[in-house]
């Protein structure tokens, strides 16, 4: 039914609803949008939140560019790093939205979302100190677990088989044990560029040539910047056996690319795709000049012997944040599917069982297209929260962001600045260039993620 227009005149009939209405609108403009009006005036401003305040112009953006701490932009980093795990903790949800939507049996489809509308009820500063006394070191629940499963067994033998692999890649290439990292470093960029053509050569030969453009150009300009001493022979004979593989496997696979692609000139096809091979393979080759870092950087995570310090040691902590709420499907988030599931009718299911779709192709070109809006809402939840959210940080690991601030986050320091340094005005200007980088972010979210028909 389409709605009528209605005009000024016609509207004064039709003032008990505004009145109505008013005081809602009045609460969410006080408590809402008044605070954020607030900051942004506050941002040209030298405040303390009390008495001392005087027009400060752009200098707090200009000292928070030109005289903030590195820490405060490297936390985005963490922020990055967190928000990405978090997304891909959308993965659960969705997974057990689409199997609960597949129950026949309505009575077992309302046990079980009412046994996911349970956890709801429990307040989110409460499963955060519940799973931080789970990370407590002696008698935490995770270590108790890992201890009588052995599990622990188990992570301390990695760290000690990458202790000695990181000390086996740090040899001199000189030695006998040198000519090992060629060969490491031909597996890596044959591995590498093997998946990716057989991930993309089938859609879009373009895309394999720009990724392995992208990969080592992105490599090698790491490696130029850093430290170029030591084993650089090893890398670069680890690149060329590497791009040779690579190479070999690009050009397997685009004879078996769609004829609309087979339509070019196979000397131009091959040459791109040689290219792109070539310069993939050889900058994804040389991270084996990174590799030992990486496993040294594994060593020290469970020392032998030792109750893994979750929270306490600056390696494990962003690892605890990332795991904490495991397996991670957000009671919200399943309700949020499983309604938008519910209006698939089933006799496009009997339809699609009749052409002979399985149960991929269902959730494929049936669920998935119809929850994508729904995915896209969440994933602009998910940037704004790991962006803005400083309470699961601060109560997990602390006001200053664990040990060293290695998990510190924008938000977290916005908030020390603001009710520790007393600058109030300085933290509207931190708010300010957050909110710029959300909006960024959720545009290119928009962007990425279409809406599905």
């Amino acid at each position: 039914m389409r709605g009528e227009k209605l005009s000024l005149r016609r509207s004064r009939y039709h003032w008990p609803l505004y009145a109505f209405i008013l005081p809602c609108a009045a609460f969410v403009g006080l408590f809402m949008y008044y605070p954020v009006v607030n900051g942004v005036y506050h941002s040209v401003y030298y405040w303390n939140g009390g008495d001392v305040e005087r027009f400060y112009g752009l200098r707090n953006f200009i000292e928070l560019f030109t005289n903030t701490p590195p820490a405060f932009w490297e936390s985005f980093s963490n922020a990055l790093i967190l928000g990405a795990a978090n997304i891909l903790k959308m993965l659960p949800a969705i997974i057990t939205a689409v199997c609960l939507h597949r129950v026949h049996s309505e009575r077992l489809q309302f046990i079980y979302r009412a046994l996911f509308v349970v956890p709801m009820v429990v307040p989110f500063t409460v499963l955060v100190l519940l799973w931080k006394a789970f990370y407590e070191p002696t008698q935490g629940v995770i270590n108790v677990v890992l201890r009588d499963t052995g599990f622990l067994k188990a992570l301390f033998f990695v760290s000690s088989t990458s202790q000695r692999t990181a000390e086996f890649l740090a040899a001199d290439p000189a030695a006998p044990t040198g000519p090992a990292s060629y060969l490491i470093g031909a597996a890596i960029g044959a591995a590498a560029l093997f998946l990716l053509c057989w991930v993309f050569s089938d859609k879009d030969y373009g895309v394999t040539a720009l990724l392995g453009y992208a990969a080592g150009l992105c490599v090698l300009h790491g490696r130029v910047i850093g430290n170029c001493a030591g084993g650089m022979t090893g890398e670069i004979v680890g690149g060329i056996a590497g791009a040779a593989a690579g190479g070999l496997v690009v050009l397997w696979r685009a004879g078996k690319t769609p004829a609309s692609v087979r339509q070019l000139p196979t000397l131009d096809r091959g040459c791109i795709l040689a290219l792109g091979a070539l310069i993939g393979a050889f900058g994804v080759s040389l991270i084996v000049g990174y590799t030992h870092g990486v496993f040294g950087w594994l060593a020290p995570l469970f020392p032998q012997g030792e109750n893994p310090a979750w929270l306490g040691s600056p390696k494990l902590c962003m690892i605890a944040l990332i795991l904490w709420g495991f397996p991670w499907v957000a009671s919200f988030s399943v309700l949020v599917y499983l309604a938008t599931l519910q209006q698939i009718g089933r006799e496009i299911y009997e339809a699609a069982e009749v052409d002979g779709a399985d149960w991929y192709h269902k959730f494929r070109h049936i669920e998935l297209p119809l929850i994508t809006r729904q995915v896209r809402m969440m994933t602009i939840l998910v940037i704004m929260g790991s962006i803005n959210d400083a309470g699961m940080v601060m109560l997990m690991a602390g006001i200053h962001g664990g040990p060293g601030g290695v998990v510190q986050v924008p938000a977290l320091f916005m908030f020390r600045e603001a009710f520790m340094s007393q600058m109030m005005g300085y933290a509207c200007a931190i708010g300010l260039v957050m909110f710029s980088i959300i909006v960024i972010m959720t545009k290119i979210n928009e962007w990425l993620v279409k809406p599905g028909e």
